[in-house]
């Protein structure tokens, strides 16, 4: 048995829910394949888990994400409020600070934890803040930075080096070394790119230093809010289902299986938008090119993984924050804390008041992701690292997990740090263009799109808003008159 939808996205990553919900708002018949990519929680050892830990940017900060959700007819106001009323915690040697985005309860702060670099740190700010309001203008101006064909994108390659030659101002951190872990926390962590540089890395340097980030909330996680409010647009959700395989014929995709599901799904057009590696479901001789056009482009080299540990609260020491950057070594860590929930009980009972979960994310190079022994000696030396701000924490421990990418892995999964990548790093061929711009959306199939992170990895999340917006007017260009004639038929 078969059902048939317009367009099918294969994965629960933001990009293609984006891309999912701005083509339903044109009447079409969408369905999400969400293999746990958007699922804020995951089981583990009796514990309900948090999937994705790291901040969002503040999303009233970006024009561009505000026009997409104003598109979308959606309002996060709760998402919001939770930016409102967070303050970053920076711990380095002998200083403990908090990074306060108001300008003169920050200048108070570092007066008294680092006098030599206060009187130095609002020219800083001020210039964060103007780099940042020329991003802004330029990404909500809508540029072409996912050109389809060659001929695209050598028309916008012009564009491209205007753009960057125009974006010249710079950083001044000779007097400010004390505040560099600070500074470039943002592109370490949110960045997509494992060497960010350019206007990427400027842009995400403004938008998480300039504003209030959006810590995640187990209580009203972002995606459960985003997800809810697709479902009302009509768009359809298969949740906890493995992708089997797919069918191909002449070139183009036609249908896919899920396990244990008795139907089979077509649709005119996919988005291939999974976390996962989406070969492995393909018939050969496809599964052996692989579905992207010149994979070899941008590879992925890294990325971040978080670490949750379930501890006794009374282990947790007075004035940790929600939020804490950890900058007392070279590899800087990102903690955040959230209360403990029970799995498998009622929800009014799930909260463990006696417990706390510390996640703790931290970005890994390569040699370290394709160590399939390297969870353990990874785990340990976190824990130590966590134990330079919370003493005797490894005592009180109860349970650590990494977070999985996704949900279906098996035991030999579980012992490659690849599954584990919540935030993949990816290194491009040739230099980023803008330290944005990565891979092309166009795939060997005519009617499937590429949304992967890799394809604006310079920008974060907001790349992948950006990146769903671009597939959603591509697939509009794709199906025009098919979508058309469907629509005359029907009237």
């Amino acid at each position: 048995m078969a059902q048939h939808f317009d367009v099918i996205v294969i994965g629960g990553q933001l990009a293609g829910r984006i891309a999912a919900g701005l083509i339903a708002r044109l009447g079409r018949r969408v369905l999400v394949v969400d293999q746990g990519e958007s699922s804020p929680t995951y089981e583990d050892q009796g514990w309900l888990l948090p999937r994705h830990t790291l901040p969002d940017p503040n999303h009233e900060a970006s024009a561009a994400i505000k026009n997409i959700h104003r598109s979308l007819n959606f309002a996060d106001a709760k998402h919001s409020a939770h930016a409102n009323s967070s303050v970053l915690q920076v711990a380095m040697q002998r200083k403990r600070f908090k990074l306060h985005v108001d300008a003169t309860a920050r200048t108070d702060e570092l007066s008294r934890e680092l006098p030599d670099t206060a009187r130095h740190a609002n020219a800083l700010w001020q210039t964060l803040t103007d780099r940042d309001i020329e991003m802004d203008k330029y990404l909500a101006s809508e540029p072409n930075l996912t050109p389809w064909g060659f001929i695209e994108s050598w028309l916008v390659r012009r564009q491209w080096q205007l753009q960057e030659a125009s974006s010249t101002a710079e950083l001044n951190l000779e007097q400010l070394a004390s505040l560099k872990p600070v500074i470039e926390h943002p592109s370490t962590f949110f960045s997509y790119l494992q060497s960010p540089d350019g206007l990427g890395r400027k842009r995400l340097e403004g938008l998480y230093l300039t504003q209030n980030q959006c810590p995640q909330s187990i209580e009203s996680p972002f995606d459960t809010m985003l997800d809810q409010h697709l479902e009302s647009l009509g768009i359809e959700f298969k949740r906890g289902k493995k992708i089997e395989s797919l069918e191909v014929a002449k070139r183009r995709v036609s249908r896919l299986s899920l396990q244990d599901d008795k139907y089979d799904y077509s649709a005119d057009y996919f988005i291939a938008n999974t976390a996962i590696d989406l070969n492995t479901t393909l018939p050969e001789p496809h599964a052996s090119k692989g579905y992207l056009k010149k994979p070899e482009t941008v590879t992925m080299t890294g990325g971040v993984v978080t670490l949750n540990l379930v501890v006794r609260s009374e282990a947790v020491p007075e004035g940790l924050d929600r939020q804490l950057l950890l900058a007392d070594d070279e590899q800087m860590l990102y903690v955040a804390c959230s209360p403990a929930w029970r799995a498998k009980v009622p929800v009014n009972k799930r909260n463990d008041p006696n417990h706390t979960i510390l996640s703790i994310s931290s970005r890994i190079g390569d040699a370290e992701l394709h160590n399939s022994e390297n969870p353990e000696a990874l785990r340990q030396k976190l824990i130590e690292r966590i134990s330079a701000v919370a003493p005797f924490i490894q005592e009180h421990i109860v349970a650590a997990s990494f977070s999985p990418a996704v949900d279906h892995l098996s035991s030999s999964d579980k012992r490659d740090t690849r599954t584990l990548l919540i935030r993949p790093g990816y290194e491009t061929k040739n230099n980023a263009p803008l330290g944005i711009v990565g891979r092309n959306m166009r795939t060997r199939f005519t009617n499937l799109v590429h949304v992967g992170r890799d394809v604006l990895p310079g920008l974060g999340v907001e790349g992948e808003y950006l990146t769903g917006q671009a597939a959603a007017m591509r697939l509009q260009k794709l199906a025009k008159k098919k979508w058309q004639n469907q629509l005359k038929g029907s009237t």
